[in-house]
């Protein structure tokens, strides 16, 4: 499965608007630079974009188009103290898709589905 916003609903064209999210706990073990990369599909330049934001930073836009899933880097993001930390997808354009993200130490594109999904995934 994967999380979109049907295609009757509106567009939110600024990050301090209100719109759908969602929040997932990520647990890292180490301080240090971390890399996201999402898995998503941005059909047409009416989808092509999502907000986000790591450990309470910036609401950053990622946007570009592709028809069909693909991995794609969201960018670094600096963890100054090991443990529990949020990463927030907030809705910005209908019918952007996000199926699977990946936060990873090493700068490497994951390929396929991904790796196998954490054991400490809850």
């Amino acid at each position: 499965g994967y999380v979109v916003v049907p295609a009757d609903t509106f567009s939110v064209k600024s990050a301090s608007e209100l719109s759908a999210e969602l929040t997932y706990s990520v647990d890292l073990a180490a301080t240090g630079t971390y890399h996201i990369y999402a898995r998503r599909a941005f059909p047409n330049n009416g989808a092509d974009s999502i907000f986000y934001r790591f450990a309470g930073g910036p609401i950053l836009q990622h946007a570009g188009t592709n028809s069909s899933f693909d991995w794609s880097y969201l960018g670094p993001v600096s963890v100054a103290a090991s443990g529990t930390h949020k990463l927030t997808l907030k809705r910005r354009e209908t019918n952007a898709k996000v199926d699977r993200f990946v936060i990873s130490r090493t700068m490497k594109m994951p390929t396929d589905v991904g790796p196998h999904v954490s054991p400490n995934a809850r």
